[in-house]
């Protein structure tokens, strides 16, 4: 029946249409119709919390759907998440519940909701809504405080604002100050209500006033905010008070009005209280401070304690302490205080004369120190009590001075009077004495000499002799003469009340023989002077040998050879010069010690011996190569005497075939394409005089240069090869040839080239957390793991040493190995192969690392908004990092594909480098409808990524975000911060600078108009003042205008962080102390290095100064010459002649490290005679001198005339016991003096080279002048003239002729003298001077007075070269006739 029923209505209503029909009249209606059983709710819920709106449908006929925010969600729970996905349907629907469960509610999204039940699909059922709206609430975001620093200082009686924010929050925040626990109720507020960050929430500002006591010091007030969404979350800021007040007047306590004693210790305390910051409390003197520390007690009181000890200066001293901080204008002074300290004097002064005679009266004064109270002085003279005045006299410094006087008459006889003055005081218990003594003249004692040997002295040796006087008041002053001149090298002392001592070190040497020497007393100008004399006898050693060369023979040698050839058989000759007792000959070859041969003894000068041993080497057998270059010495020593020896070296030549030094190297090396000279050494004797280069390969041919390509230059021992290729490497062989035969030597060339990368990895791809590796082949000579390194392409930051391993497999493959990559090192690589060869070339070349990684947007704040005007273009740039390739998308809300969007919707994107990708969107004419959201979606095969971009219209930028103050320097500051949107336009940045305290303000702009694509932040760096606290904002300006100032962040330098900051800068003035230090340093050692070493040259000529006394001749004997050969001067004079020997510590010839002193280089000049050992007489048909010729050198030291005034010519065909004449070569003198004649000290030259010189005023005198007349001007020379000084040491000392000389033209014998001035003849000394040299010169005419080569026997090893003087010419035969002799011995 109802279907039938249907069927009409159907039929009606096609027949008659809709209209006709009223379904209501048909009563077709269900009884029971679809009801709310539950409506949902308006709900209040805390933004992130989760909530269920219910909904109950009774009788239930069409279906249950939500909408939210005006969308229909659907039935499904695919679709219900599509549309919201933080909701999902909740309940049991059989029993008619559809309740929406919302999850992490959020503010503005998903806060209307309504449950829409549909009719069925008759439309029996009606259809139902419920709405339901969610109030959601916001807790505030944060709490901050505005324009308030953490912590604040504040002086007392000052108000600051101090403002609290508190962000974001819905409803609006409220804010409660608190002082500790107390509401903060008595001070004035305000309150400021803005919109928040956030659409739909409140900032809400409170600022409270805050009014400062003494009593806020170090309390703490806190900004607490309240809000129905915290619940029990405590939200606040705290503020630490610190409150600045000035301290209180400062007080002395203790007793000041004592008196102290001189050394007590004075203690008094300065106290001050309150203050904050806690005062300096400081102790001043004469308004002066003083460095006395200060401390806080726990009562909050500052205290100083003055530490001085008692002291005279404190009688007007006066003392007082200050304090002050900060808050005091000037420093708070308590009252002044002085000390009163009583002090006796340390000493007391006796003034007056230390000697008297008989019945002389004496007038002492006696004076104390000062004193308080005054001090009296009392005298006793031996015991006995005596009175003296008494004067009082008060000195500024504070105290009382006290002088006595008292007069004495010297009537006792005693050897002295003792006188003493005390000074009593009647405050102290002890007293001040000084006592004098007061000497009684009287005459000494004849003197005594002790030390004398029991035996013979060595030359050498140390003899101390020691004078001694008794008695005598004063004891006697004793001085030791050498031959009645005074020595000054001596020491002086004295036992009081008993005897004077004096005494004589000497180093004795064999001119001492029979030498008087005397001792004289005196004691001042009172009485006569007495005297003792004393002499002793002295050992000596040789002073000289000869050291030759000569085939094998006997003992007493054959002829002498230059030089041997291999298979000789040779022996050395040494022959030492007298000596007593004989010496012993050593022999040494190459520094060791080894024996000698066969032995034959002379007799010599003195009583001595004459020895000569020979030495053969390889003990007779005939020499080899290997003895080319040998060197020999022998030493002549005296067994009895532990001095120096005489010592001779000699250098054995032999020829021998040609040799290689080791220094010609058997390997050379050349960059290819450089040039390269092998050079070899070959040397053999005689020279070699051919040299040959052969192939290496066989047969060795002789490389001829005919043969040869271009590039082969061979000269001699050196073959040059220009422009080296590899092929030229390998293996040649060098000949060398002399007389005597032919060697070969193998050298071997290596080319060497620079490198060239033959093959490197491409590319590797991995994912992150893999391995890379990468390897590089290279071809190089020379190649070790130094040659190649691997870097970074581009400015992108990896840590190679961290980060890489390298590994070298020895050959020709170098690695690089990532063990773990990180996305962060994707990019190119190169690698370089570089042998430091000079002229480097190396090779690079570059790979890639890709990682793959799901895409990451750049989603900085300044991309997340494009701004453009209508109908202009835009074009909306997303950039994304990741690996494989990453497609970008681009939607909307509503239709996108529009012609006026132009991109690509397949997501191709165009690759700016490794891993990034840029898509773009253009608008080609903005309309008011794209002013929206537009979503970025990028992808690739890993993952995806998205991001929201706004367009909007050209405005003003965004503020600046997340501004950052940090400390850079002592006096820097680096501001940080996040660019905003620009607007559309070009923007700049406004840094505002405030100073808090006093507000002012400084705009400064910073330079970082452009921003770098991939940058996230700006740097600025900032100058400020230090202990200034500043406030920071920025602010982005375009050509709109500028955008408002971040929030501003404050920031101060405090002295202490400039220091810590700066700990690493050494300050200037640290610098400039450590380099004066330095300096200052360096001349202080200096100035102790030059007195030492004047000192040491002061002890030196002292000691020269005793030597050389020990060296004089007496009146009556003359010192003797000895030179060699003995015929020097025997052709000349008939007899032989002496020289003074060395008395330097003996000063026997050796090899004496000691540098020679030249300065003193002088002889003298005299006759042996036959008998007598007490003088020499002149022989007939001999040139002698009447007296001891001298002369006063620079040094202002009397020395002899030196023997080479004469010349050894003689007459007829007379030849030298070595066999050479007299004839004119370059002597030793010459070669110290640096010419050919004497020093303008006044010594003589032979007129046969050039004019005798001109005496000057020190000229020459004899022992018989008056020495009175000692210059030109007539002053007045000492009494005592010293004697010669010891001659030089002739351990350096030999010939410099190497040839024998040929026999010299007859010439005439000089039997005349040099006749000396007639003393009676009161000439003056520039007289006599001049009458010496006309008569030297005259003289010479005749006969040659200085023979060239007088000193040609002292070997001068460290002298330079001499120079060729022009005289020397018609004798320059007998330089290249003569053979080599290495002895350097005539």
């Amino acid at each position: 029946m109802e279907n039938m029923l249907r069927s009409c209505i159907i039929f009606i209503i096609l027949q008659n249409g809709y209209s006709a029909i009223n379904l209501a009249e048909l009563s077709l209606q269900p009884i029971y119709q679809q009801k709310f059983i539950e409506r949902p709710q308006n709900l209040t819920v805390i933004e992130g919390e989760s909530v269920t709106l219910r909904c109950k449908i009774g009788n239930l006929g069409g279906k249950v759907q939500w909408s939210t925010d005006g969308f229909a969600m659907g039935y499904k729970l695919e679709t219900i998440k599509s549309y919201c996905s933080k909701c999902a349907p909740r309940g049991n629907t059989h029993k008619g519940e559809f309740h929406l469960y919302v999850e992490d509610v959020e503010l503005g999204r998903y806060n209307e909701f309504e449950c829409q039940v549909s009719p069925d699909h008759s439309n029996a059922h009606q259809a139902l809504r419920a709405k339901a709206l969610l109030n959601v609430i916001v807790p505030p975001s944060r709490v901050e405080l505005v324009n308030t620093e953490r912590r604040i200082s504040m002086n007392a009686g000052t108000e600051k604002q101090l403002s609290c924010r508190a962000s974001g929050a819905k409803p609006q925040a409220k804010i409660v100050w608190y002082h500790g626990n107390n509401k903060i109720l008595d001070q004035e507020y305000s309150k400021q209500i803005t919109n928040g960050h956030r659409e739909g929430t409140w900032d809400t500002v409170n600022t409270l006033k805050f009014k400062a006591t003494s009593d806020d010091d170090s309390t703490r007030i806190r900004c607490v905010v309240e809000h129905p969404a915290l619940k029990n979350k405590v939200m606040e800021k705290e503020i630490a008070l610190t409150v600045f007040y000035p301290p209180g007047e400062p007080r002395i306590v203790g007793d000041t009005y004592q008196a102290f004693r001189q050394g007590d210790m004075i203690n008094t305390t300065c106290i001050s209280s309150g203050g904050n910051p806690p005062p300096y409390v400081s102790w001043f003197k004469d308004n002066i401070q003083l460095q006395y520390p200060h401390s806080k007690l726990e009562n909050g009181s500052t205290v100083s304690h003055l530490y001085i000890r008692a002291d005279q200066s404190l009688l007007t001293d006066v003392y007082n302490c200050k304090a002050w901080n900060k808050e005091t204008s000037i420093a708070l002074p308590s009252k002044n205080v002085k000390f009163n300290v009583t002090f006796s004097g340390d000493r007391v002064h006796i003034k007056g004369p230390d000697s008297g005679q008989i019945g002389s009266e004496l007038t002492l004064q006696c004076s104390s120190e000062e004193s308080n109270p005054p001090s009296v002085i009392k005298w006793t003279v031996d015991g006995i009590e005596r009175h003296g005045t008494q004067e009082e006299v008060a000195v500024s410094e504070g105290g009382w001075r006290t002088t006595s006087v008292i007069k004495l008459r010297v009537d006792v006889n005693l050897s002295q009077m003792k006188v003493k003055c005390s000074a009593v005081n009647n405050l102290f218990k002890d007293v001040i004495q000084e006592t004098k003594i007061i000497r009684i003249l009287r005459p000494p004692e004849a003197p005594s000499i002790s030390g004398l040997p029991s035996i013979s002295l060595r030359e050498g040796d140390n003899l101390t002799l020691s004078c001694i006087s008794r008695h005598g008041s004063p004891l006697p002053m004793l001085k030791w003469f050498k031959q009645g001149e005074f020595i000054p090298s001596q020491t002086y002392s004295m036992v009081e009340d008993s005897h004077s001592i004096a005494k004589l070190f000497i180093v004795v040497s064999r001119t001492d023989n029979d030498m008087e020497y005397s001792c004289q007393a005196s004691n001042e100008a009172h009485f006569p002077t007495v005297s003792q004399k004393t002499n002793f006898s002295v050992y000596f050693e040789p002073v000289d040998a000869r050291l030759y060369l000569s085939m094998l023979s006997t003992a007493e040698g054959g002829p002498e050879v230059a030089h041997s050839t291999t298979g000789d058989r040779v022996q050395l000759n040494c022959q030492s010069r007298n000596s007593n007792p004989p010496a012993k000959i050593t022999w040494f070859k190459n520094g060791k010690e080894v024996r000698g041969g066969a032995i034959d003894v002379k007799p010599g000068k003195y009583g001595g011996v004459k020895m000569s041993q020979v030495f053969k080497i390889n003990e007779g057998n005939p020499i080899t190569s290997e003895d080319n270059g040998s060197k020999f010495s022998c030493t002549a020593s005296n067994p009895a005497i532990n001095g120096n020896n005489v010592t001779k070296q000699y250098t054995l030549n032999v020829r021998y075939p040609p040799e290689f030094s080791f220094s010609s190297p058997g390997n050379y090396s050349v960059i290819e394409g450089d040039d390269i000279t092998m050079s070899m050494e070959a040397k053999g004797n005689p020279a070699v005089r051919r040299f040959t280069w052969y192939a290496g390969v066989q047969p060795n041919q002789p490389l001829l240069m005919e043969q040869l390509p271009d590039r082969f230059k061979i000269r001699g021992p050196s073959m040059e090869i220009r422009k080296t290729a590899r092929k030229d490497a390998g293996l040649y062989i060098f000949g060398a040839e002399n007389d005597i035969g032919e060697k070969n030597k193998e050298i071997y060339l290596n080319v060497l080239y620079h490198p060239t990368i033959i093959n490197l990895t491409s590319q590797i791809i991995v994912d992150e957390g893999e391995k890379a590796i990468f390897n590089c082949i290279v071809d190089a000579n020379p190649i070790s793991k130094e040659s190649v390194s691997w870097g970074v392409v581009g400015a992108r930051k990896f840590n190679l040493n961290e980060s890489a391993v390298f590994t070298y497999d020895g050959n020709m493959t170098f690695t690089m190995t990532i063990p773990i990559v990180k996305k962060s090192d994707r990019g190119k690589f190169f690698c370089r192969a570089d042998n430091r060869l000079q002229s480097a070339q190396p090779d690079q070349q570059q790979t890639v690392l890709k990682v793959n990684f799901k895409p990451e947007i750049r989603k900085f704040p300044r991309y997340a908004k494009f701004a453009q005007n209508l109908m202009h273009q835009i074009n909306l740039e997303c950039i994304a990092y990741g690996y494989p390739n990453v497609s970008i998308f681009w939607k909307k809300t509503g239709d996108l594909n529009a012609e006026r969007y132009v991109f690509d919707n397949r997501g191709v994107t165009k690759q700016l480098d490794y891993g990034t990708w840029k898509s773009t969107l253009t608008i080609e004419s903005v309309l008011n409808s794209d002013y929206t959201v537009y979503k970025c979606v990028a992808r690739n095969t890993l993952g995806l990524d998205s991001h929201n971009i706004s367009l909007t219209s050209p405005n003003i930028p965004d503020p600046p975000l997340n501004l950052v103050v940090t400390s850079k320097d002592y006096k820097t500051v680096r501001l940080k911060w996040e660019p905003g949107f620009d607007g559309g336009f070009q923007q700049h940045f406004e840094t505002r600078i405030k100073e808090v305290k006093t507000g002012k303000v400084t705009i400064q702009r910073s330079e970082h108009s452009q921003v770098d694509r991939d940058s996230e932040f700006v740097f600025q760096d900032i100058i400020i003042e230090p202990d200034v606290e500043y406030a920071f904002s920025v602010k982005a300006v375009n050509v709109q205008g500028a955008s408002d100032f971040s929030v501003e962040k404050l920031k101060a330098l405090k002295a202490s962080e400039n220091k810590a900051k700066d700990e690493s800068t050494v300050p200037r003035v640290i610098i400039v102390a450590i380099v004066l230090g330095s300096i200052l340093f360096v001349i202080i050692k200096l100035m102790i290095i030059t007195c030492c070493i004047k000192q040491r040259k002061e002890n030196r000529r002292r000691e020269e100064k005793k030597h050389e006394r020990s060296s004089s001749l007496s009146s009556k004997r003359s010192m003797m010459i000895e030179r060699y050969p003995p015929s020097k001067y025997a052709n000349a004079f008939g007899t032989d002649m002496f020289i003074s020997p060395p008395s330097n510590s003996g000063s026997t010839i050796s090899d004496s490290h000691e540098p020679p002193d030249y300065k003193y280089l002088a002889r003298s000049l005299s006759m042996p005679g036959q008998e007598s050992d007490r003088g020499y007489t002149s022989h007939t048909g001999s040139c002698s001198v009447h007296g001891t010729l001298k002369r006063h050198i620079s040094s202002g030291i009397d020395t002899t005339m030196e023997d080479d005034v004469f010349d050894n010519y003689s007459t007829g065909a007379e030849i030298k016991e070595n066999g050479g004449p007299g004839f004119p070569v370059i002597t030793a003198d010459k070669m110290l003096k640096g010419g050919r004649g004497r020093s303008r000290a006044g010594s003589l030259s032979s007129p046969t080279h050039i004019p005798a010189p001109r005496l000057g005023i020190s000229g020459l005198y004899t022992d018989h002048m008056e020495r009175r007349k000692y210059s030109m001007a007539g002053s007045i020379s000492p009494p005592n003239i010293p004697s010669p000084p010891p001659p030089v040491n002739t351990s350096t000392l030999g010939r410099k002729h190497q040839f024998p000389p040929p026999p010299l033209p007859n010439m005439l014998h000089c039997n005349g003298h040099i006749n000396m001035i007639d003393v009676n003849d009161k000439k003056s000394a520039f007289e006599i001077s001049n009458e010496l040299t006309r008569r030297i010169t005259e003289l010479g005419r005749d006969r040659s007075v200085e023979p060239p080569d007088a000193l040609g026997h002292l070997q001068l090893n460290n002298l330079p070269e001499l120079p060729v003087f022009s005289n020397q010419s018609a004798t320059r035969k007998y330089y290249d006739t003569r053979p080599n002799n290495a002895s350097h011995f005539m």
